[in-house]
């Protein structure tokens, strides 16, 4: 049985929360695999039909980077490290469950699948508010010297503000969201597809990757940030692999087509430059 508050030691993170990561993790990588494996098809393998498929690409990129950020997290001995992927985790949950409560109605719940989504969405932050408050009195381990280099602060810091302000304008003002987008998100087929939903989940993942960054890079520990940087090593290449193979859904002549790519490979590359660094202090 998980324990609780009572039980966790100084500095450490608790098996309740260690759990709560791990079950979020496996959650994850089972969305990923059908969204980036076979994205053609989410008609029958996923909670709902997401057209294009670049798109649903995208959606498994995202989850696959999701799923290594709680592992690594829930790995973690120290709950100051785990914590680092709970903020944009909780950021990217609370966005979905609006956009769901937004258009519920249109929700598919003919779908055995659809409400597993639905559960999934409103468990989930509840998990998370519960770790935190589980682990409010953990308290801090020693201050450690492992400070980020200006250049992969800065690139965080600046990645991390753009993909806040572009997820909020996702899911704030989705018609004004998606001309910044170098791909069309709204689906052409499925009721469910038809407003702005998908638009407001991608604003979502905007929203949970931007906090995420952007804490990381206020954070500036390397060492209390393993999670965050291998969660960015992976989002790039499945990212652009995705494009990439969906390239003729990719409008080449929009700036975002180029800079998206560009600022993925830029934020993996402080990404890795940081954790080699990191384990040489």
């Amino acid at each position: 049985m998980p324990d609780g508050p009572a039980a966790i030691s100084p500095g450490r993170t608790s098996a309740f929360t260690r759990f709560i990561l791990a079950l979020n993790a496996v959650l994850a990588g089972g969305a990923a695999l059908p969204l980036w494996l076979a994205p053609e098809r989410t008609d029958k393998l996923f909670a709902f039909e997401i057209d294009p498929p670049i798109t649903a690409a995208w959606f498994g990129a995202n989850f696959a980077a999701g799923a290594v950020l709680q592992l690594v997290a829930a790995r973690q001995r120290l709950w100051e490290n785990a914590s680092q992927a709970v903020l944009g985790v909780l950021v990217y949950d609370i966005g979905i469950l609006a956009s769901l409560m937004v258009s519920l109605d249109a929700f598919p719940i003919e779908r055995p699948a659809a409400w597993v989504w639905l559960l999934v969405y409103c468990a989930s932050p509840l998990s998370l508010l519960g770790v935190c408050w589980a682990q409010r009195n953990t308290p801090r381990a020693p201050a450690r010297a492992a400070t980020m280099s200006r250049p992969a602060r800065a690139v965080l810091l600046a990645i991390g503000t753009a993909g806040l302000a572009l997820g909020l304008a996702l899911m704030l003002a989705p018609a004004f969201g998606e001309s910044l987008w170098p791909w069309r998100l709204v689906p052409q087929t499925g009721s469910y597809g038809r407003d702005p939903t998908i638009v407001r989940y991608a604003g979502a993942w905007h929203a949970g990757i931007g906090a995420t960054l952007l804490h990381a890079g206020l954070v500036a520990d390397a060492r209390r940030l393993r999670a965050v940087l291998a969660a960015g090593i992976v989002a790039a290449p499945l990212t652009i692999l995705a494009m990439l193979r969906f390239r003729e859904q990719v409008d080449w002549s929009h700036a975002m087509a180029w800079a998206f790519p560009s600022l993925l490979l830029a934020g993996a590359a402080a990404a890795a430059m940081e954790i080699v660094r990191a384990r040489r202090t």
